[in-house]
């Protein structure tokens, strides 16, 4: 099929896309977002009566909930400043919590391709690319190995929805939900998800396409991002919620917003207390980590690495990070039945998703701290020559799937 090959680069954090040109080292990821969110998440006292009316007596009104009614969703009114209205619902003695419905983004760009598994350096780096470095990778032609997968493992795609037609994945995908839309068909209407999902756990050695990181794992669509990549807190929040009670046992967010919230703080203590693994991408600024990644340990916090093994000059850093993977011209599937090339810690955190799954599938009794713990010491510390040991910029080091199981093994 005579493909059609277009450059895009996702813009982080604006609604929309933006057409780039010129060299990759200076685009600006993420531009910032501009205006308020009109969106406030309140959280009341355990056994509040009458929570709508005491809303309506502040001249608002709920739309929705989230974590099953922990938390309202109120819509700001255009007359009104939300952080007025902020304020006043904190001044109100039956509210244990308000706080902004943020905004978060995706975190990576994607150029269409139609490239194979010859071009998925990031699995085995046979140093062919100008700059590369030989088995700059994370080794995962040793780590199949040992394992393929558990095809009853789930992994959730918590992102822009899933292609779930596309040829490398139409018979691994779960339809979830989409909650941006309130309907029951998670169709990717952006690429960025779908790409997330094939890194994760395309169909693998079929002979076409590309091969995800977990062949046999199933892939759980939940859509929380509309088609400029973009959702709240709040949708994300009840998207970690819905992966857990549909029985996933990792969860990869490849988005992130710039301030906490303790609503996606509940969501990850709800995965966590039900043993499920979250990953969580750092962020494309060059500075500090985004949210949900940011409040690790409660999840795996997931940070970029290029083909020469070093960071990549986008990828955040700071002391919340806990590991890298490779997250520069990353090859995956595309909406469409087609391929793309993808930068960003976007595309890192599904490699780690993918081996959290793996490991999973070998002891599926591990905790999410046991499952942290393993891929942090046993990765490769890529940078030790300058900063040894655990760092800002790398976490523990980049993931090594041959070193992952070799404890397994020795047992």
């Amino acid at each position: 099929m005579k493909k059609i090959i277009f450059v895009l680069v996702i813009s982080m954090v604006f609604i929309g896309w933006s057409y780039w040109k010129g060299d990759p080292d200076n685009i600006n990821l993420n531009p910032g977002i501009s205006g308020e969110s009109d969106r406030i998440l309140v959280k009341f006292y355990p056994g509040t009566k009458d929570k709508d009316e005491i809303i309506k007596s502040h001249g608002l009104v709920k739309i929705g909930d989230v974590l099953k009614g922990k938390w309202s969703v109120i819509k700001v009114p255009k007359w009104k400043k939300a952080s007025r209205v902020l304020n006043e619902l904190l001044q109100d003695r039956r509210v244990v919590w308000a706080e902004i419905d943020q905004k978060a983004w995706i975190v990576g760009e994607v150029v269409p391709n139609d490239t194979l598994f010859g071009q998925q350096w990031y699995l085995k780096n046979r140093g062919t690319i100008t700059g590369s470095v030989e088995g700059a990778d994370v080794k995962a032609t040793y780590g199949w190995d040992y394992t393929k997968g558990d095809e009853n493992l789930t992994i959730a795609v918590v992102d822009t929805g899933v292609d779930y037609t596309h040829p490398d994945l139409e018979n691994k995908v779960i339809k979830g939900y989409d909650f941006v839309n309130t309907d029951s068909d998670p169709m990717d209407d952006h690429g960025h998800g779908t790409m997330v999902a094939g890194i994760a756990g395309a169909q693998s050695n079929n002979g076409e396409g590309i091969a995800g990181v977990c062949w046999n794992c199933k892939i759980l669509a939940i859509k929380v991002l509309d088609s400029g990549g973009m959702g709240y807190y709040s949708w994300i929040a009840d998207g970690i919620e819905y992966a857990v009670d549909q029985g996933a046992k990792v969860i990869n967010i490849s988005a992130g917003g710039t301030g906490p919230g303790i609503v996606l703080e509940d969501a990850l203590d709800y995965a966590w207390r039900n043993n499920v693994v979250v990953v969580a991408a750092a962020g494309n600024e060059s500075r500090q980590l985004l949210y949900p990644a940011a409040y690790s340990p409660k999840c795996i916090s997931v940070g970029a690495t290029d083909y020469a093994d070093e960071r990549a000059h986008f990828s955040n850093f700071g002391p919340n990070l806990d590991i890298s993977a490779p997250g520069v011209e990353i090859v995956s599937t595309f909406p469409g039945g087609t391929y793309a090339v993808g930068n960003g810690t976007s595309f890192a955190t599904p490699i780690v998703s993918g081996a959290a799954a793996l490991l999973l599938s070998l002891k599926p009794n591990l905790t999410p701290d046991q499952v942290r713990k393993t891929l942090l010491f046993t990765s490769d510390d890529v940078n030790s020559t300058s900063l040894p040991g655990f760092d800002y910029y790398l976490g523990y080091g980049r993931l090594n799937l041959q070193t992952l199981f070799s404890p397994i093994h020795l047992e």
